[in-house]
């Protein structure tokens, strides 16, 4: 019987987890941060504490956990909270950590997660950049994608071709070799072709600091989307574009991780502004204008993409990693 405290602000639940036979919840729900402290003064055979991050005290949640830590080294904790990436980046140096990303808890999610034996699988990866390329067909995923991994080759680089088997473009433009799941481009970016999400996951553990999943037209996307640190949403600035995008945007898990370009700028495109305001809640990064000899990329096995970009063009690239980096 696992001997558990929580700190959500939440009695309903605290009463729910005493009726579960393996649990033993050793003192009604905290409601302050630094409640938790004088309880595992108490009581230091404490085995899991969950946290609600939103809960009041004087002190952080990086601060707390490096408290009860220091305390009791082996307890674990699971952390409730609305934003996954913003609390793995504070706790990414503790062990045995669990995150429950949610606005309203279920008890039912709750207790798979008490259960579970794995701990946060990516709280090791946290320098890398995960970040996921979607947007209707046609928009211009997989240039884009190319594009975004070739600027500026300072770190080991990886591209994801996420796509069901008939719509894998990354790996036709590249002439990529069929029979090879993974396959070097140059000394500093390789291409993987998978639509099997395990794959994913066991590349994404090695050597690369950059990762772009393209993902294309694969329905199942959540798994992809819930690990991403950024997720890139590409559309074109006229009616049917802006419809297609709304709709994707809808159905995203993570908007709190949404960027925006807009791709395929020419002179008839509905302006920027206008874009903004429909987009209000979403970070426009750049805009990309059309350009025929993005043909060259496609059609050619190798092509310098430096030389197939204008100077403006090139800026506008770069500007966007950047806003990428940073944000």
């Amino acid at each position: 019987m696992k001997k558990i405290i929580t700190a959500i602000d939440n009695t309903e639940i605290n009463e729910k987890l005493k009726k579960e036979k393996n649990l033993k919840v050793i003192c009604k729900d905290i409601i302050y941060k630094e409640g938790i402290l004088e309880q595992i003064e108490k009581n230091n055979e404490i085995e899991i504490i969950i946290i609600d991050e939103e809960i009041s005290g004087e002190i952080s949640t990086k601060e707390l956990i490096k408290k009860i830590k220091e305390k009791i080294k082996n307890i674990e904790i699971i952390i409730i909270t609305k934003n996954k990436e913003k609390i793995e980046k504070e706790i990414s140096k503790f062990k045995k950590i669990k995150i429950y990303e949610t606005n309203k808890i279920k008890i039912k999610k709750l207790l798979e997660i008490i259960n579970s034996k794995k701990i946060e699988k990516f709280e090791k990866n946290q320098e890398k950049e995960i970040i996921t390329i979607s947007g209707a067909r046609g928009v211009g995923k997989s240039i884009t994608t190319l594009i975004l991994s070739n600027i500026n080759l300072d770190q080991k680089t990886l591209i994801i071709d996420y796509n069901p088997i008939e719509n894998q473009d990354l790996s036709t433009i590249l002439k990529k070799d069929k029979n090879k799941e993974l396959e070097k481009i140059n000394s500093k970016l390789d291409i993987l072709t998978t639509n099997k999400i395990e794959k994913i996951k066991v590349n994404i553990k090695n050597k690369y600091k950059r990762i772009f999943i393209d993902l294309g037209d694969n329905k199942n996307k959540e798994e992809i989307l819930e690990i991403s640190t950024k997720n890139i949403i590409i559309t074109e600035a006229n009616l049917i574009g802006i419809k297609k995008t709304t709709k994707i945007i809808n159905e995203n898990i993570k908007k709190e991780k949404i960027l925006l370009i807009i791709n395929k700028i020419n002179e008839n495109s509905i302006d920027k502004k206008i874009i903004k305001e429909i987009f209000k809640k979403i970070k426009i990064i750049g805009e990309v204008k059309v350009n025929n000899k993005y043909e060259k990329i496609i059609n050619k096995k190798e092509i310098n993409i430096k030389k197939v970009l204008k100077k403006e063009e090139k800026r506008e690239i770069e500007k966007i990693l950047k806003e990428i980096t940073k944000i």
